[in-house]
């Protein structure tokens, strides 16, 4: 049971750097297009560009964790262990493959980081999606607002 402790952490913190990576990256390659897409097909594009990025960082994070059933030998052939780890990831658990009572811990850790992947995927499309739409002088912060402007709060 410790070993999938130790294992299921250390395979958490890979994907969590993955996605961090995928993310920065992401970031560094769409930040400075994203406001240039004029019209509803040219941001349109630009968000599923954005969203297939983050679909290939959880096939990347998939992938590495079926990796490691291999290794572990917790399944014979390649495409089990990507179907298995790609249901447990997405939190779909059919069920129709289950791991060894050995190995349910590790499953479950999988399933675990899936749910706050997706989730951090979310915010990161969320955030997108509002600075694509967003008009510029909006997204800018309200003192900074104030300040272009030449307006000023005085106290009195």
């Amino acid at each position: 049971m410790f070993d999938d402790l130790f294992l299921g952490a250390l395979l958490i913190g890979w994907t969590a750097i993955v996605h961090a990576a995928f993310m920065v990256v992401g970031m560094s390659l769409f930040s400075n297009r994203m406001r240039s897409y004029n019209g509803h097909f040219g941001r349109a594009a630009m968000i599923t560009a954005i969203v297939l990025w983050f679909f290939l960082a959880v096939v990347v994070e998939a992938w590495s964790w079926a990796m490691v059933y291999i290794m572990l030998g917790v399944f014979d052939d390649l495409e089990t262990a990507l179907y298995f780890s790609t249901v447990a990831f997405t939190t779909l658990g059919f069920g129709d493959i289950i791991l060894d009572p050995s190995y349910r811990l590790l499953g479950a850790f999988e399933a675990a980081a899936g749910m706050v992947i997706f989730g951090w995927t979310t915010a990161m499309v969320f955030s997108a999606v509002q600075r694509i739409y967003m008009p510029a002088e909006e997204a800018e912060p309200p003192a900074q607002r104030r300040r272009a402007r030449g307006s000023h709060i005085h106290e009195e």
